[in-house]
């Protein structure tokens, strides 16, 4: 399997992106779940050296802060369905760090 860099950071982002704007999940209805396997089976693979290869030492721990608050709201997440989330506290706080891992990533 070849790995681009530029397709894998846009496309993390592109989750990074769907957590982060609470209009894009009203608007495509993304449920909570679909979020969370977006990013622990498609998007985030923090145990591939080629893939860790594509961040900085900034973007791998602000994803893995993030990956850190979004575990520890999973059984909140399987609970509830997407627009239940929304305004929730739990929620927010994932919302709030999805949008803090993305300004690690600056203009790249």
């Amino acid at each position: 399997m070849i790995l681009d860099p530029i397709t894998i950071r846009d496309t993390l982002r592109g989750v990074l992106m769907n957590f982060a704007c609470v209009d894009r999940q009203l608007i495509d209805q993304f449920s909570a779940g679909e979020l969370y396997c977006q990013w622990f089976d498609d998007t985030y693979h923090p145990d591939v050296k080629e893939w860790r290869l594509f961040f900085s030492e900034t973007e791998l721990k602000a994803m893995a802060d993030f990956t850190e608050i979004l575990n520890s709201h999973s059984s909140f997440i399987a609970r509830k369905g997407s627009s239940e989330l929304i305004g929730e506290s739990e929620w927010d706080k994932i919302v709030q760090s999805a949008k803090k891992t993305l300004n690690s990533f600056g203009s790249t």
